[in-house]
């Protein structure tokens, strides 16, 4: 099996054709790669780990937060009591008043703590992480999609075959998200593989926020599909015996 990788991580056309001795890969865009939509970062998958290692930071030090709030509300136990039973005591003796805004004071501070350290993981660790070597994070998402996709199974055999307009057999996958296609092929629907594509469909659909002006009037922009896809294989005789197994989403 060889690998091969197209230009940048998103949805490509690909067209494989089987007549010669060595398999012919080919690859195309939608549209123009920089203006795509789908074009996949990994940034939020930065930011996600970035995260995970916070709560972790914070389930290793939560124990000393869990003191301070203890021993606040003891103080304000005593507070109560010494109010209830003489108010001159508090009056008298301040410092006890001084002893009650300590804890308030370190919970407050910790709290500010606590926020700014979500904002260092949450924002900057990521941008610091992601952005300097943003082209090695990008590489790794169309694996990381395969990984984390729920995957689906198709088995095609004989009776699933569909003829063209000149009478060429193929086999169809109507809809799919274009992230996984494996495939593979038994006896005849082996022998007889004469080319593989996948391709969008295609049409046009009106994007929400994309206007362009044009008479004083707001006109929606259509943008080229790039979402809905199929995958069919084509065969140079009609297969009778064997069976294609498909795992694709």
């Amino acid at each position: 099996m060889k690998e091969h990788n197209g230009e940048n991580p998103q949805n490509a056309r690909i067209k494989i054709n089987y007549t010669g001795k060595k398999p012919k890969v080919n690859f195309s865009y939608p549209i123009d790669k920089k203006n795509s939509g789908t074009r996949g970062n990994m940034f939020l998958e930065v930011q996600m780990l970035c995260l995970f290692i916070f709560f972790i930071y914070l389930c290793l030090t939560s124990p000393s937060i869990l003191d301070q709030t203890y021993e606040q509300s003891e103080l304000q136990k005593f507070a109560e009591c010494a109010a209830q039973n003489s108010i001159e005591t508090l009056n008298n003796y301040s410092y006890v008043r001084n002893d009650l805004c300590e804890p308030g004071d370190k919970i407050y501070l910790s709290l500010i703590r606590l926020m700014g350290l979500f904002f260092i993981f949450f924002l900057i660790l990521p941008i610091l992480i992601y952005f300097p070597f943003r082209k090695k994070w990008d590489s790794l998402f169309p694996d990381w999609k395969a990984l984390t996709s729920f995957k689906k199974y198709r088995k095609f055999n004989k009776k699933d075959l569909l003829q063209d307009k000149e009478g060429k057999y193929y086999l169809e996958l109507p809809v799919f998200n274009n992230v996984v296609c494996d495939f593979n092929a038994t006896e005849d629907f082996s022998k007889y593989l004469d080319e593989f594509e996948i391709k969008e469909y295609n049409f046009y659909s009106y994007g929400l926020k994309k206007f362009k002006l044009k008479n004083k009037k707001k006109i929606k922009k259509r943008k080229i599909n790039e979402l809905i896809w199929y995958a069919k294989w084509y065969f140079k005789s009609k297969p009778t015996k064997g069976y294609m197994e498909v795992i694709f989403k």
